[in-house]
């Protein structure tokens, strides 16, 4: 006999409907588990009742899962709607910290513009676009660069550089002040291959130091 449960994403649903079973002595769970269910799955483990879960992953030793590669997928159908002529693809999900939302969310991201290594023989390149064009971004970024010892090879340039591609255009067309990092464009452009092993983590973190001492000067030099 088979019997089926729904626990609506409730843990304290799950851990009931679990303990349930337990008790009364199923001879094998499948599970497609909840956030904040590991110990529920690990009684019914302790109790030797085989576990098998589905589409989600649990931290819980000794059982056996049939899962699907939700981060492929969501690559998969980025990279689908891509090849179909859509450019500006958003995804809806919830923040629920499930594996498989999580995964197919990862999937769906790439990291086209920054971190990459766009110029031959110069790894710690980057560039800072930003307007106006006096703007005092330049004089804090090369300050920071020389009293933090960041490695980092920055090329300046300012709106009147952009193509009416970027997502800055209509801030700067609009007089509002911004600053952009980016490592420049590649051929894995909003495409499936920009996988994370392409990134220089390394220049990634110094990128995010500049930034965050940018953000620090922004703050307190209003």
């Amino acid at each position: 006999m088979v019997q089926f449960s729904s626990f609506d994403e409730n843990p304290d649903n799950f851990s009931e409907a679990i303990e349930t079973y337990v008790g009364s002595g199923v001879e094998g769970l499948v599970v497609a588990p909840c956030l904040g269910g590991d110990a529920a799955i690990k009684r019914a483990v302790d109790a030797s009742i085989p576990v098998v879960l589905v589409d989600r992953e649990a931290q819980v030793e000794g059982v056996g899962s049939v899962l699907l590669d939700n981060e492929q997928a969501g690559r998969l159908i980025v990279g689908h709607l891509f090849r179909n002529g859509y450019k500006r693809i958003e995804i809806i999900a919830n923040n629920s910290g499930l594996s498989s939302i999580d995964k197919r969310v990862k999937g769906y991201m790439n990291f086209d513009m920054i971190g990459r290594d766009c110029v031959e023989g110069r790894p710690n390149h980057f560039t800072l676009m930003h307007a106006p064009k006096d703007s005092v971004f330049t004089a804090w970024l090369n300050s920071d660069i020389a009293q933090y010892s960041l490695a980092l090879d920055p090329q300046f340039k300012t709106g009147e550089d952009f193509n009416n591609g970027s997502d800055q255009v209509p801030f700067f067309k609009a007089g509002i002040p911004f600053v952009w990092y980016q490592t420049g464009g590649h051929p894995d452009f909003h495409m499936p291959t920009d996988e994370t092993s392409r990134i220089n983590w390394n220049k990634m973190v110094e990128i995010t130091k500049a930034s965050f001492l940018c953000l620090w000067k922004m703050a307190n030099n209003p």
